[in-house]
């Protein structure tokens, strides 16, 4: 079966082009239509005018003719063709001979199509004399009117196809001008058109109108320029992670804080939610939120190389269609909720003990221990003892709290590190007792901080107190200091006991965290002492942590900000010298 063939191309004329032609049909229409129309309408008159004239000129000529019986003379004088003929129609006189006549008589002549028009008139001796002129020349004015008209149309046409060339071309010209225009307009680019721009009426109001429409666009597309700029700052500003799904659930809209929180980019846009942030829970809340249900859920966010981190995200539903959700980082909201919650256990658990202590004491003494020596002694000593780590707990939580609420008044000023170190070790001297031969010191004479003097005291008696009590007796100690490049002076406390596991080093300086709890209360202590550190620390613009000591053990370090060369005093401290033991 044969491909059918392709129909052929359309021929498209412009709009000149048509306007030519229209012009062209209605002027020939018209010019001919009223040619035909005058030869019609006059032919049937102008012949019967003639006719009627040769009759009343025949009526004339009929008694001269009679009189003289000279044709010729009658022909000259009427400047028509003359006959005579007898009574029974005979022609018996023509004056002119040689031009032919019908074989039927003159009377033939009257029929229609004839090459002649007559009239007759009755002579007085019978018979009648006729009169004849040709259909053409009585016709000629007519034809000559035709073809004036024909003429005229013609010339007409001439000049009207030129005007409508003229005025096509003008027309074609602002019409390629709005054209131009507008098409410029709908590439941003700025209008230049006015009404002068344009020199027919009707199109200068279109160029108005399109003027002010461009005006229009410009202001509603700066009104939504700003608009969208300030919903970008306003996405860009927000903490919480925003995503926008289209009807179909693919992504359109991530703002920065999402593309850090899940590591996308706007390269992912329009993929499915569940192909660019793979977390199941977050793509069911999308789509109960498409199905028109507000949901908001929570779920746990992990990643390589990062902690997990707890999330909720609260889905809606667009009027227009689609979901947007935002997403809040609750991991630091329930981090303190799970410290507050230990702080209370920890609290109750540490407060429970001395008082079930004193307690127990006082009803022993209240029920006759106080009359034997030796045992109301031992119940009387377990009193002041407990009553004292109580008074010491409640001495740090009330440091601590205000600490938190910045009700701690701290004086920064430089502090010599090697002269703070000397005034602490001769603090703790009767408590380190005979570890005071394993603790070596290595600070710096040049190294000075801006801190509180008593403040850092009581974080350098804090350290080395807890590394006092975890590290063996016959195990060394370290106190050193180091500048780090950036600003900073770096205090280290290090020792050599048990150390700290890498799962516990984020949280242990908060209170009462303990990473063996057994183990921490035979040594002592009310859990609160890193956390002071820390607070401390913060206080004095520094910072504080925890690394492992290698071979074993833990090195806690306290980064302070170094003292510049115009705060530091002119007398300098009396250096201790380095790797020597205390």
């Amino acid at each position: 079966m044969n491909a059918a063939s392709p129909a052929p191309a359309r021929v498209r004329l412009g709009f000149r082009a048509r306007l030519l032609a229209v012009s062209i049909v209605l002027i020939g229409l018209f010019a001919l239509g009223s040619a035909v129309f005058l030869y019609r309408i006059h032919q049937p008159s102008v012949e019967a005018q003639a006719r009627s004239t040769l009759g009343r000129m025949a009526a004339l000529a009929a008694p001269q003719l009679a009189a003289d019986g000279a044709l010729s003379s009658v022909a000259q004088q009427t400047g028509a063709r003359a006959l005579q003929v007898d009574a029974a129609g005979a022609v018996i006189g023509d004056s002119m001979p040689d031009a032919g006549r019908p074989v039927a008589g003159p009377s033939a002549w009257l029929a229609p199509g004839s090459v002649w028009v007559t009239a007759s008139a009755p002579l007085p001796d019978g018979g009648a004399l006729w009169l004849a002129r040709p259909r053409a020349e009585v016709l000629a004015p007519v034809r000559s009117v035709r073809t004036l008209l024909l003429g005229v149309g013609a010339c007409g046409m001439f000049v009207s196809l030129l005007m409508t060339v003229l005025a096509s071309r003008l027309m074609s010209r602002d019409l390629r001008l709005l054209l131009d225009q507008t098409t410029a307009i709908a590439r941003g680019a700025p209008v230049q058109l006015t009404r002068s721009s344009t020199a027919i009426t009707e199109l200068a109001d279109i160029a108005g109108s399109v003027r002010e429409l461009s005006s229009a666009i410009d202001r509603v597309v700066r009104d939504l320029y700003t608009e969208r700029r300030r919903f970008e700052a306003v996405l860009g500003g927000m903490r919480e992670a925003v995503v926008a799904l289209d009807r179909h659930g693919n992504v359109t809209l991530v703002n920065p804080s999402g593309c850090a929180l899940f590591g996308v980019d706007d390269t992912q846009y329009g993929r499915p939610l569940l192909e660019v942030i793979r977390v199941p829970d977050l793509a069911d809340a999308a789509r109960r939120a498409a199905d028109g249900a507000p949901t908001t859920v929570e779920f746990d966010l992990r990643r390589i190389d990062e902690s997990p981190r707890r999330l909720q995200a609260v889905a809606s539903p667009l009027e227009t269609g689609g979901v947007v959700m935002v997403l809040h980082d609750y991991t630091k909201v329930r981090r303190l909720e799970r410290v507050r919650k230990d702080f209370v256990a920890n609290v109750s658990h540490e407060l429970r003990t001395p008082v079930a202590i004193v307690q127990a004491s006082a009803e022993a003494l209240e029920e006759g221990a106080l009359e034997d020596p030796e045992y109301a002694a031992d119940f009387i000593g377990a009193i002041s003892r407990n009553a004292a780590r109580l008074a010491m707990l409640i001495d740090d939580l009330l440091k601590i709290s205000q600490m938190e609420e910045g009700r701690l008044a701290l004086e920064r000023e430089p502090v010599y590190l090697s002269e703070l170190v000397e005034q602490v070790l001769g603090v703790l001297r009767p408590r380190l007792g005979a570890r005071i031969d394993t603790l070596s010191v290595d600070v710096g004479a040049d190294h000075v901080v801006l801190a509180d003097a008593g403040a850092l005291e009581q974080v350098l008696v804090n350290l080395l107190e807890n590394a006092r009590k975890y590290t063996p007796p016959d195990c060394p100690l370290e106190v050193r200091s180091r500048a780090t490049g950036d600003g900073f002076v770096r205090v280290e406390v290090a020792d050599t006991g048990p150390g700290i596991a890498a799962h516990h080093r984020p949280r242990i300086f908060e209170r009462f965290y303990r990473v063996d709890p057994g183990r921490a209360r035979q040594v002592g202590g009310t859990g609160l002492g890193l956390a002071i550190v820390k607070h401390l620390a913060e206080a004095m613009d520094g910072q504080v942590g925890v690394d492992a000591n290698a071979p074993r053990g833990a090195v806690f370090w306290v980064s302070l900000p170094e003292a510049s060369a115009a705060e530091v005093p002119a007398a300098a401290a009396e250096p201790v010298e380095a790797d020597t033991v205390v």
